[in-house]
């Protein structure tokens, strides 16, 4: 079994609560599958799944379905690891691989700020999962905690942007609050 992370763009304008559909639909036309998990953006629907069916072959029952594959990674293989690349994903919405990059800087000296960055990420991504229950929990933790006082390494973000956006509601836009370099 291969882990794959698939990137689709969002043409037909799905919203998250599309996501349980999309699922069943991919199921069935596809005999293989251990584990799926989907995750809807206003750019792209991101398939993370668990199959023993090749990349050729995840392209083509796709396409049955109308979907288009426009990026396919293999997780047992590569991930996004760089700090630089953080802001790139969070602009394009792509918040579960953006999550991943920061596990790698859970050190003593940055420990708080990744927790808190990766559930501000955590709960976008239960947003496009269409679990806004969840999302809103994950908010109101953030929001009675505060922003973390250290920063990450590079400092990719504004933390305190990312803040008051929280304070606004589930915001989707935290793209603002990357710092430009």
């Amino acid at each position: 079994m291969n882990r794959y992370l698939i990137l689709v763009e969002n043409r037909k304008r799905y919203v998250p609560s599309d996501r349980g559909r999309l699922i069943r639909m991919i199921k069935r036309t596809m005999p293989k599958i251990e584990r799926i998990n989907i995750r809807i953006s206003p750019r792209y629907i991101e398939i993370d799944i668990h199959t023993s069916i090749g990349i050729e072959g995840l392209a083509a029952h796709l396409g049955k379905i109308g979907l288009e594959m426009y990026q396919a990674l293999n997780l047992d293989v590569e991930r996004p690891r760089n700090i630089a690349e953080l802001c790139r994903l969070i602009k394009e919405y792509r918040y579960w691989e953006a999550h991943e990059i920061l596990e790698d800087y859970m050190d003593d000296e940055h420990r708080g700020v990744v927790r808190w960055l990766i559930r501000v990420l955590a709960m976008l991504v239960k947003v496009q999962m269409d679990q806004m229950d969840i999302a809103e929990k994950i908010r109101s933790s953030l929001v009675s905690e505060g922003p973390p006082s250290n920063k990450l390494p590079q400092n990719p973000i504004d933390l305190q942007c990312v803040y008051m956006k929280i304070l606004e509601g589930l915001p989707e836009d935290i793209y603002e609050c990357c710092i430009k370099t």
